[in-house]
C-alpha cells in the first residue's frame, strides 16, 4: 500500500448523511520545499499515536496508509486523513455520526497541536531551517492548491475573508471553530465551553456533571436488546447516553464476559436493568435471540409489577402485536432527534420507585395469544 497512490475518495471524500468533513487544514512550507522524510516521520508519529483505519474488501481487510497519504482512527467516530502534495501538507478530520456527525471542534484542537509539535521537532532534529504557515483552504475547491489557501491570520483578523480564486465569500468562524479555540473573531457559544472549565462556563451551555440513581438491587439504568447489524447505531447511542448523561447502560458487544452464552448474558442483564431497549430494525425482528430477548423483558416486568420495555424505531419495519401495547420513541429521523432524544432520556430515567399498573398489558397480550391460536 505505501507505492500505491491513494484514492481520490479519501482524500476528498464524497458527501454522506451521516458524515461531515471539518475545513481542511493545510501545513505550507515557505521556500516551497517539503523534504518527504519530514512527511514520512510524521506519518510515523501518527501511527505511533493513533491506529490505521481499515476499510473491508471481499476478502481482506486493509489498512488505510498510501504513497503520501495516512488515515487514522482517532477514536469511534473520527477519522484523520493526513496527506502531502509538494510542499503543503493537508489535513482533515471526518466524522460519522448518527445522532451528532459534526468533528469534535475539540478534537480537532488536539490534532492540529500534536501535528505542529510534532513538526517542529521534526524540521529542528534534521537541521532544517525550514519554516511553515497555517492556512485553511476554501471549501469550493476539492483539489490541491495554493491558490486556494487563506492564511489563518487572515481569517482572525477579519470576520469574512474573499476567496480570489473563487471570488466568493468565506465566514471566518465557520472554518476556524474545527481548529481554533477562542482566539480572533472566534466567539461561538460551544468554543466557549470548550475552553472553560464547568464552574467558569456560561450558564447557557453548561453540562452539569450527573449522578444518576439507580433502583436497589440493579446495576443498569438500560439494557440494549439489538441485531448485530444495528451496532453502530447501539454503540453511538450508548455512548452518548453514558458520557453527556450519566446513564449507565450494557449491550453485549462490549459488556459480554468471553465465554458466558448470550441468553445467559441476556437474562442476566435484563434482571439487572430497569430498563430494556428494544432497538427496533428488520434485522432485529429476524433474529431469534432478539426475540427471546423481548419476551424475557417482558416477563421481567410481570415478575416486578411495572414496565420494563422501551422500544425504540430506528428504521420503518413491521412491529409484532406484543410489542403494540408499548410506547415506542420514534428515532427514524436523524434531523428530529431533538425531538425524540428527549423522549428517550425521559423513558430510562429512573422514577424513584414508580409503578406503573399492567394489568391492562397483560390483557392485551393474552388476548392476542388467544387470536393467534385460535387462528391457527
Amino acid at each position: 500500500m505505501l507505492y500505491v497512490k491513494p484514492p481520490r475518495e479519501v482524500i476528498f471524500p464524497e458527501p454522506h448523511e451521516q458524515m461531515e468533513s471539518s475545513s481542511v487544514m493545510c501545513y505550507v512550507f515557505t521556500g516551497q520545499f517539503l523534504p518527504a522524510p519530514i512527511f514520512h516521520r510524521l506519518l510515523a508519529a501518527c501511527i505511533a499515536r493513533w491506529p490505521l483505519a481499515t476499510k473491508k474488501r471481499e476478502k481482506s481487510i486493509e489498512n488505510q496508509i498510501f504513497c503520501g497519504c495516512g488515515v487514522f482512527q482517532i477514536d469511534d467516530y473520527h477519522k484523520l486523513t493526513l496527506h502531502f502534495s509538494g510542499y503543503i501538507i493537508f489535513m482533515r478530520v471526518t466524522r460519522q455520526g448518527i445522532i451528532d456527525k459534526t468533528p469534535s471542534s475539540k478534537l480537532c484542537i488536539e490534532v492540529r497541536e500534536f501535528i505542529a509539535k510534532v513538526l517542529s521537532k521534526l524540521i529542528g532534529y534534521l537541521g532544517h531551517s525550514l519554516k511553515f504557515e497555517e492556512s485553511i483552504q476554501c471549501p469550493d475547491y476539492n483539489g490541491e492548491s495554493v491558490n486556494s489557501l487563506i492564511t489563518v491570520d487572515k481569517l482572525k483578523e477579519n470576520a469574512e475573508v474573499r476567496c480570489d480564486f473563487h471570488d466568493n465569500i468565506i465566514e471566518s468562524n465557520k472554518f476556524l471553530k474545527f481548529w481554533f479555540e477562542g482566539e480572533g473573531n472566534i466567539d461561538s457559544v460551544e468554543e466557549t465551553c470548550l475552553s472553560t472549565s464547568n464552574q467558569t462556563m456560561p450558564e447557557a451551555c453548561q453540562k452539569p456533571i450527573l449522578e444518576r440513581a439507580l433502583p436497589p438491587q440493579k446495576k443498569y439504568h438500560a439494557f440494549f436488546s439489538y441485531a448485530s447489524p444495528d451496532i453502530q447505531w447501539v454503540k453511538e447511542i450508548v455512548k452518548k447516553l453514558e458520557t453527556d448523561h450519566g446513564f449507565i447502560c450494557c449491550e453485549y458487544d462490549r459488556d459480554n464476559t468471553p465465554g458466558t452464552p448470550l441468553l445467559t448474558f441476556a437474562a442476566d442483564s435484563i434482571r439487572n436493568a430497569n430498563k430494556t431497549v428494544i432497538v427496533m430494525t428488520r434485522e432485529a425482528f429476524k433474529s431469534g435471540f432478539v426475540k427471546h430477548e423481548i419476551q424475557m423483558a417482558i416477563n421481567h416486568g410481570f415478575i416486578e409489577e411495572r414496565n420494563c420495555v422501551v422500544p425504540v424505531l430506528v428504521e420503518d419495519c413491521d412491529i409484532p402485536d406484543y410489542l403494540q401495547v408499548f410506547n415506542y420513541v420514534d428515532a427514524r429521523d436523524n434531523s428530529k432527534s431533538s425531538i425524540w432524544w428527549p423522549k428517550l432520556l425521559t423513558e430510562l430515567e429512573y422514577k424513584g420507585g414508580q409503578v406503573i399498573c399492567m394489568l391492562c398489558i397483560y390483557i392485551f397480550l393474552m388476548n392476542r395469544i388467544y387470536a393467534c391460536y385460535v387462528e391457527k
